[in-house]
């Protein structure tokens, strides 16, 4: 049995209720060796649009390693639309992109549709993220193929903590050999789609209990949003720990999220999960999830 195999018996089926009060780090490390960073595997871009965006992208640039940011400034007393022909060969090789724009600006919205629109022809995956959604999508500009996936963010750091989360899944090698960045592209999709409701949350705690604590923090959040956890069909998280606590700390954290996600052997769910050193968090611990309704 393969490790995605045997790690998706343990989600689905009757080992996973038998692992989860016991350690699972140890499966893991015991083949996979300790933590390293390694090369970025999935080419991430991000395009900021207008005021929002561009202060959205400047915060990814001095914080986030791995992606490529680009601001397209508006000049809204003269409503001119800025050229973004440079930015073509950035979209064409990128393998995920995110456009950062405030849609309720009218020329926000039209540079935000040729982008998808460039990026639809290309093949490339497009998340937009904003204080409101595209209502251009709904109009004939849009071609039929641009089929972007949208995220309601009105703060300009919560959209920089989501890619930021995104990048560390699947750009960040710890216990595992790697994230398949195409079931993250694909859970992507799925969880901004047109018709769900994504729910991303963080949560940080310290102290002997960290890992625990800081799922806690975010169950506790997530069961706010709905009244069962059956209620999710989708998740994507990433457990931030220092490197001399980290075993302990991803152990106690993913199986918290575990007894929260792990569903009937009926249901379909999914969840893609990785574990990020980051030793600025001293003697704390973070997670972040993504969460669809």
């Amino acid at each position: 049995m393969d490790r995605r195999t045997f790690l998706t018996t343990i989600l689905q089926g009757s080992l996973a209720a038998a692992l989860l009060p016991n350690s699972i780090s140890s499966l893991l490390v015991t083949q996979y060796g300790q933590p390293e960073i390694c090369q970025q595997k999935m080419s991430i871009s991000a395009i900021g649009v207008g005021s929002f965006g561009t202060y959205c992208t400047r915060l990814l640039a001095y914080s986030v390693p791995h992606i490529s940011c680009h601001e397209l400034r508006i000049d809204y007393q003269q409503h001119n639309i800025p050229d973004f022909s440079g930015l073509v060969n950035a979209i064409q090789h990128s393998d995920l992109l995110f456009m950062l724009a405030d849609t309720a600006q009218p020329l926000c919205s039209s540079v935000l549709s040729a982008c998808v629109d460039a990026a639809a022809e290309a093949g490339v995956q497009v998340v937009i993220i904003g204080p409101n959604f595209p209502a251009y999508l709904q109009y004939s500009v849009c071609k039929p193929n641009s089929s972007p996936s949208c995220y309601c963010a009105a703060d300009p750091i919560i959209a920089r903590n989501l890619i930021a989360m995104v990048s560390d899944l699947v750009n960040t090698t710890t216990f595992f050999a790697g994230v398949d960045f195409a079931n993250v592209r694909a859970s992507l999709h799925s969880i901004l789609r047109s018709g769900s409701n994504g729910i991303f949350i963080i949560g940080e705690a310290s102290g002997a209990n960290k890992g625990v604590l800081a799922s806690k923090k975010v169950l506790t959040q997530l069961e706010q949003q709905v009244t069962s956890s059956n209620s999710y069909r989708g998740a994507m998280a990433c457990i931030y720990c220092n490197s001399e606590t980290y075993l302990n700390d991803f152990d106690q954290a993913i199986i918290e999220l575990f007894r929260f996600f792990i569903p009937p052997p009926t249901n379909g769910f999914n969840i893609i999960y990785n574990c990020v050193i980051d030793n600025s968090l001293l003697d704390a611990a973070r997670v972040a999830v993504l969460a669809i309704v």
